[in-house]
């Protein structure tokens, strides 16, 4: 439902190994640097330490821009994954095929694979995943999210001591954040508050959740507003924050906000599980399918 992790060039290193372009221009660069080093040596004494300082520049310059352009063109797959998952997992495994891409870009593209499977609900596949690079993970955003997608995935197929448990993880990586990073730590809250709210809606579908949720929601866009906050995430896919937002209203009694909200849904082109609840309660009034 949320926790994409899409790769950001100044968290992870060698994301130009993802491509055969950026492969080649990446491997290229850095041997000619590493050639023009070498040749430092036989300049004369003055100038060497001119020259490796030049170098050295060079080298940071071409790394920082040739992973930029890796970055921003991986991203730009990510949204691939709501109109067909077929292809995007194919393609997603096809830069996982590729020999010298490191661990920490491998598991931030397997993360994106389970988030494709939870997407269309495809709760098995997804958790597999996450089974398998859960103890990989060794930066505290990268368990934050591993933790609360798979509460969510417990939470799907009903087994509630799981869901819990890995809430708590959850909680326990939060706390070790706020005691070495405050700015991190106000970060990840907020959207353990806003996620955490869903996840309890689904849960308990009781007027208490959905008010948390609606109160949670309207302080992040007061938020957002004040801040001019634009949240990346979130504009990938518009169409689940409505879908979740009719589900409050539904449990608060507001019948015809919630009946707005699902009809925008059902205009939606995205071939998702939600998407086609929707349309078939509009259909038929039944409010159960909703909460599949």
């Amino acid at each position: 439902m949320k926790g994409l992790s899409v790769l950001n060039r100044q968290e992870v290193t060698a994301v130009a190994m993802i491509f055969p372009l950026t492969s080649f221009l990446y491997i290229t660069g850095i041997v000619i640097l590493i050639a023009l080093l070498i040749a430092c040596i036989f300049i004369p004494n003055d100038w060497q330490t001119v020259c490796l300082c030049i170098d050295f520049i060079i080298l940071i310059a071409v790394k920082f821009l040739i992973n930029y352009y890796a970055a921003r063109k991986y991203n730009k797959t990510i949204p691939k994954m709501f109109s067909n998952l077929n292809d995007f997992i194919a393609e997603q495994n096809k830069f996982l095929s590729r020999r010298l891409v490191p661990k920490v870009v491998r598991n931030a593209i397997s993360t994106n694979i389970a988030c494709a499977y939870v997407m269309y609900e495809r709760y098995p596949e997804a958790l597999d995943i996450y089974n398998r690079i859960i103890n990989d993970f060794k930066r505290p955003t990268e368990s934050f999210y591993c933790f609360l997608n798979t509460a969510d995935i417990y939470l799907s197929l009903g087994n509630e001591p799981m869901y819990f448990n890995f809430i708590n993880l959850t909680h326990q990586v939060l706390n070790g954040v706020r005691n070495t990073n405050l700015k991190l730590y106000s970060k990840l809250l907020s959207e353990y508050e806003i996620y955490y709210s869903v996840l309890e809606l689904r849960r308990t579908r009781s007027v208490q959740a959905a008010q948390m949720f609606m109160d949670i929601r309207q302080r992040h866009i007061n938020l957002e507003r004040s801040k001019k906050i634009h949240s990346k995430k979130q504009a990938i896919n518009t169409a689940l924050p409505i879908y979740i937002l009719g589900l409050a209203y539904m449990v608060l009694g507001d019948t015809e906000q919630a009946r707005s909200c699902f009809e925008q849904i059902a205009a939606s082109t995205e071939p998702l599980p939600y998407v086609n609840r929707t349309r078939e309660y509009l259909k038929t009034g039944n409010e159960e399918v909703l909460w599949h």
